[in-house]
């Protein structure tokens, strides 16, 4: 099935969905939605983002902070190189932590499937967001071993889409960007509940905030729209 033309279809039949795109690009544009968080669902690699971009986009932004999607990401310290420079890429992929098996293979990107894999041979720690009453609640689980695609650099939004709700999962390694970031649909996703105190945490750099068991005991996260990063507000003593 060609995505794009679903969307299209979709939007043609249905004008409410054809409106909640556009305002779905509206909110982008005012700095309503977190940029990293777009870039890494959708990053074209000349032209304007496409309003099917925006129409799969608003499906997984609103999954995203109803709990429905885990992540997690790792610092690799460089931005990716073009796609001819295989070596390098991989080399900097290769500074993953050690249970992490990636491979960069441009010659199954452009039209192809993906840009690679990108797999985990023991079980990581990820998590969940879950917004209500205008407070970011976190939730930490350990994701059992997978394996997922690869998508390095630009990449359409029927791409991720079809990636993180048709497959297991994506890893994202976008432009301009020196983290590795993975997404996963809880329903394709067998999941532990992790301890706020589990040393693992800081290995994915995460802040120490309460699980959802356990709100309001250090603060929550709440999306700042003038700093465009998500701040932890303290909860009052």
């Amino acid at each position: 099935m060609n995505l794009n033309s679903f969307a299209y279809d979709d939007m043609t039949e249905n004008p409410n969905m054809a409106l909640l795109a556009l305002q779905c690009r509206k909110k982008f544009k005012d700095g309503e939605i977190p940029e990293t968080l777009f870039s890494n669902f959708v990053q074209r690699h000349m032209g304007e983002i496409r309003l099917e971009d925006y129409y799969f986009f608003m499906k997984f932004y609103a999954d995203f902070f109803t709990g429905n999607i885990l992540e997690t990401f790792f610092s690799v310290r460089e931005s990716p190189h073009k796609d001819n420079c295989v070596a390098e890429n991989n080399e900097v992929l290769s500074r993953l932590p050690s249970i992490f098996q990636a491979k960069f293979l441009p010659c199954t990107g452009g039209g192809a499937d993906n840009d690679g894999y990108l797999g985990w041979e023991k079980p990581i720690i990820m998590r969940r967001f879950i917004a209500e009453e205008g407070c970011m609640y976190q939730i930490y689980e350990y994701v059992k071993p997978k394996r997922v695609s690869l998508e390095v650099g630009s990449t359409e939004g029927g791409t991720t889409f079809r990636h993180i709700y048709g497959e297991v999962g994506v890893a994202r390694w976008a432009y301009h960007s020196d983290r590795v970031y993975i997404y996963t649909h809880k329903n394709t996703t067998a999941t532990i509940p992790v301890s706020i105190d589990d040393p693992l945490l800081n290995l994915n750099g995460f802040p120490k905030v309460p699980d959802i068991k356990h709100i309001f005991k250090e603060g929550v996260f709440i999306w700042d729209k003038k700093s465009k990063q998500f701040v932890l507000e303290k909860a009052e003593s």
